[in-house]
């Protein structure tokens, strides 16, 4: 999916819950209710599901590891820590 898609479907998601009669605080809580819906439908109401965006780059950068096993698979080489 390109980014003019994408912007097409985020819009056309908050167009649909804005005629449902869906109100929002602030033009940022708007922008950002796509993504805030999916993650409401991942965690579908369990109290015991705790969902978070990381960025794993960042968290590698500042934690120590090592691969401790690779596969060779089809010349390409995968890594698991």
């Amino acid at each position: 999916m390109d980014e003019d898609e994408f912007e097409k479907l985020r819009n056309d998601r908050i167009s649909l819950v804005v005629h449902n009669g869906m109100n929002f605080k602030s033009a940022m809580d708007q922008l950002f209710w796509p993504h805030e819906e999916v993650l409401k439908f991942l965690k579908s109401g369990c109290r015991v599901i705790s969902i978070h965006d990381m960025d794993v780059e960042e968290i590698l950068k500042k934690s120590k590891y090592e691969v401790v096993y690779t596969i060779n698979n089809n010349d390409e080489t995968q890594s698991y820590a």
